[in-house]
């Protein structure tokens, strides 16, 4: 029997942590990509990205943030805080990272 090739838009990291945690045996994850919007890198454009690693944790002043590190090794914050790192990050929680997924 062929495989089915199936294609989700999620939003946000709990909906991504709940795809992977209920995942079954015939599921397979083969990529997460994350929309990045065209003001980020000051493009004309948005652009889709691999993902690397998604984690959250707290800032500063206790405020959630989600780290989105992308294939080129870039990290992304939700952060509004410019002083943000992942060095700063309170209670870091990986969410997912890509060496748990398998190739096609």
């Amino acid at each position: 029997m062929a495989e089915a090739l199936i294609a989700q838009m999620l939003e946000g990291e709990r909906q991504l942590q709940h795809m992977l945690v209920s995942r079954d045996a015939h599921t397979a994850i083969t990529q997460i990509l994350v929309a990045t919007p065209a003001w980020m890198y000051n493009k004309g454009r948005w652009h889709m990205e691999s993902v690397n690693k998604v984690a959250v944790g707290h800032d500063q002043p206790g405020g959630k943030v989600s780290l989105i590190e992308i294939e080129c090794g870039a990290v992304n914050y939700t952060s509004h805080s410019p002083d943000v790192h992942s060095d700063l990050l309170t209670n870091p929680c990986p969410i997912f990272l890509s060496s748990i997924i398998r190739p096609v």
